[in-house]
């Protein structure tokens, strides 16, 4: 299989996270930013805006900005609608409980 080139925009960087989770946005932060680090966990691990919500409306930014000398393209793994894992995931999304948590319960093979 060929692997797809992405463009070199923020969207497809490692170090981009969006500006608010579960929403439709084209903003969002780079987690490289060193201002941004006393935050990782709760952003990372519990989806936890709010210890520096200031913070990320003072220094968010489109990601369709072109790629910094920090762009690491994301790895994207498709998963098929129609597995087993796609028939959960969609099960979890259209019962609003798909999140950071519950798809960690999948773990890398379902």
């Amino acid at each position: 299989m060929k692997k797809e080139d992405l463009e070199r925009i923020c969207f497809n960087c490692n170090q981009f996270f969006l500006e608010k989770m579960g929403e439709t946005t084209e903003y969002g932060i780079c987690l490289n930013d060193e201002d941004f680090e006393p935050f990782l966990e709760e952003l990372l691990e519990n989806s936890n805006y709010s210890s520096c919500q200031d913070l990320i409306d003072a220094k968010k930014f489109s990601g369709e900005r072109e790629g910094c000398e920090y762009y690491e393209e994301i790895e994207m793994i498709e998963i098929d609608c129609n597995s087993q894992l796609g028939i959960k995931l969609k099960r979890l999304d259209e019962a609003g409980e798909l999140n950071a948590e519950t798809f960690k319960t999948f773990g890398a093979c379902g």
